[in-house]
Formats: C-alpha cells, sequence, structure tokens
C-alpha cells in the first residue's frame, strides 16, 4: 500500500448502512466506496496530488497511482530474484556496517559475485557444452589452509577467506571467472 506523507495509508471503510438504491461514489484508485461527493472529491484530490510515495523503494513526490504501479513494478523484480539468494543476500546486509544504500549494494555484491551458494542455480561448462546445475554443497577451506593464505593476503581483497579457497563436493576447486 503506498504511503501518505511517509506514513501507512488507511483507505476508508465501507460504510455499512448503505440501502440499496443510494446513491455512492467509487474511487476506484484506492477502491473506496463514498457516500458524501465532497469526500470522493477529497479523495480523488489527495490520490492526484504528489504527497504519495512508494512503501518499498522510498521513492516519493508521487501520485496514488504512480506510487502503486511502482509498489507492483518492485513486487514484480523481487519474485524474479532468486529464492536461494535471498537469505543469503538479506543476512550479509544485516551485518554489513554501510552508511548509504549505494554502498551496502556495492558490498554485498562484491562479496556475492564470485561465491556459490547452496541450492544456486548455475551454468557449468564442460567440454560438450554448459549445462545448468545447482550447488548442492560447499566445502569450506581447512584450517591449515585458511593459515596458508592469511600469509597471501592481497591488500585488495576485502573479503576473507577470498572465494577462490572454497571448494566443490567433489574437492575440485572451485574456478571463479
Amino acid at each position: 500500500m503506498p504511503l501518505l506523507h511517509r506514513k501507512p495509508f488507511n483507505p476508508e471503510e465501507y460504510p455499512f448502512d448503505l440501502k440499496e438504491n443510494d446513491e455512492v461514489f467509487v474511487c476506484h484508485s484506492t477502491g473506496e466506496i463514498f457516500k458524501d461527493y465532497d469526500d470522493f472529491c477529497e479523495r480523488i484530490i489527495l490520490c492526484n496530488s504528489l504527497v504519495w510515495s512508494c512503501s518499498l523503494t522510498g521513492r516519493s513526490h508521487l501520485t496514488y497511482q504512480e506510487a502503486a504501479a511502482s509498489e507492483e513494478k518492485v513486487k514484480r523484480l523481487l519474485k524474479r530474484f532468486p529464492m536461494e539468494l535471498r537469505e543469503p543476500v538479506l543476512y550479509l546486509s544485516s551485518i554489513c556496517e554501510r552508511r548509504s544504500l549505494v554502498e551496502l549494494a556495492e558490498e554485498v555484491f562484491s562479496f556475492v559475485k564470485d561465491r556459490f551458494f547452496i541450492g544456486e542455480t548455475v551454468e557449468v561448462e564442460f567440454p560438450e557444452g554448459q549445462v545448468s546445475c545447482h550447488v548442492l554443497s560447499v566445502v569450506p577451506p581447512t584450517e591449515q589452509e585458511l593459515e596458508a593464505l592469511k600469509g597471501k593476503k592481497d591488500k585488495d581483497e576485502r573479503h576473507f577467506p577470498p572465494a577462490s579457497a572454497y571448494k566443490s563436493s567433489d574437492k575440485e576447486e572451485i574456478s571463479v571467472l
């Protein structure tokens, strides 16, 4: 539901005392029914005012219709985001200490881009061609491997251990392109 002045919007309740032949006015944008024409006009003016914002993106200075359309678009995009990555990305977002959304997105992306997550669908290249596969397990580096990596830590490496330290379940090293 779009936000009105950055606060939740509560549509008017349906009038319960309606009779069959009562004249009503319907605000199609919000789905509200009004018995009073002045209340209906006020709601139409409010819906067309630039006082609404999208509750999912925070975009402001929108009409009610624009805010509702923005929310629908974001919901469609979220449905396309892989379920297998939602939990890891949300977890990383919760522990990341960044001040801006752009910095947070960059930090999460830099961590996720070179790593595999259980349940994720990946394209694996074999000599016969590419095959879609699911990641069933990821084997973390052993203590000895971690100790060896600490001495070789690159100045530019933002995350430790690096993605290249992880192995697939058949003990072949995961190569990240």
